[in-house]
């Protein structure tokens, strides 16, 4: 059968030729003129991504614009309360391309995002990145994640065995003068991203990112002869039960009434801390005179 169809079409060429002839011109120039029209996309496209690609790696290779950065402290309102409460501490990158942010979430959520505006950060799963600090002769890796509703990233609480732990990642940013973190950015490869932490241990301290520091102090040398209730009450401090009976939102009256006086008081960014004992091994943090949390001895 198919023998007998091919042979029609042999005839049917031979006896239509000059009908066939300038079809298959006519179909072979629209062809061509196609395929060129694709080719000519093609170019401009991959010009075009190029362009784009180069945009970036130019600038990334941006030098430092010479702003001194220093860590930032936003507020969110409670919404039970009412209250404003100190839940990200934020700071620019040298080249203020992207902005490395420290956030103690609503909903207990621990993790430290990169945003770079314009820029996106490839990640494949697991994603390793570089951490440099300026007073460690080494980097550390640290994984990185991306967040559902944007191209930013994030470095989470939750690290591998061999990476740097979360918790030690914010020690060292509230120790060292300096970090940067090596980045793949999409079209343009890895490029370093370097911060200052200037003023970094004071803004993860206000959002309770980081531990108050131990202050070694002297107490006074108590008078000779005490009283019986002056005693019981420097010591109040030391009873595990008057600190079961701290609530947040008590005021300074209530504490000093279950603890006794503190040892020392001390400001920082807002926050009022009464320490209790010599070595500091226990105190109670205020905002706006109100406690907020507290380490108990």
């Amino acid at each position: 059968m198919a023998w007998l169809i091919g042979v029609v079409c042999i005839i049917l060429v031979v006896r239509f030729w000059r009908i066939f002839l300038p079809l298959a011109v006519l179909a072979g120039v629209v062809l061509g003129v196609f395929i060129g029209y694709l080719a000519l996309q093609d170019r401009q496209r991959q010009r075009q991504q190029e362009a784009s690609a180069e945009s970036v790696r130019a600038k990334l290779r941006a030098s430092a614009d010479g702003v001194a950065r220093r860590w930032e402290v936003v507020s969110e309102r409670d919404p039970a309360s009412g209250e404003l409460t100190p839940r990200t501490a934020s700071v620019a990158s040298d080249n203020a391309n992207c902005r490395l942010q420290v956030e103690q979430r609503l909903n207990t959520t621990r993790l430290t995002g990169i945003y770079c505006a314009g820029l996106k950060v490839a990640v494949s799963y697991p994603e390793n990145v570089q951490v440099k600090f300026d007073n460690r002769p080494t980097s550390d890796p640290m994984q990185i994640q991306r967040l559902s509703d944007g191209d930013a990233v994030y470095i989470g609480s939750r690290q591998d065995h061999n990476a740097l732990q979360y918790d030690e990642f914010l020690t060292r940013i509230g120790s060292a003068q300096r970090v940067a973190i090596q980045l793949r950015f999409t079209d343009a490869g890895d490029y370093w991203q370097s911060f200052s932490l200037e003023g970094a241990d004071e803004a993860l301290l206000s959002i309770g990112a980081a531990k108050p520091p131990t202050q070694k102090t002297q107490l006074p040398t108590p008078a000779p002869r005490p009283s019986v209730a002056t005693v019981a009450d420097s010591r109040a401090w030391l009873s595990r039960r008057a600190w079961a009976q701290l609530v947040a939102g008590m005021q300074e009256p209530a504490v000093k009434s279950l603890l006794g006086e503190p040892t020392q008081r001390m400001t920082i960014n807002g926050s009022t801390f009464w320490y209790y004992g010599d070595a500091s091994q226990a105190y109670v943090r205020f905002v706006s005179d109100y406690v907020r949390d507290w380490t108990g001895p």
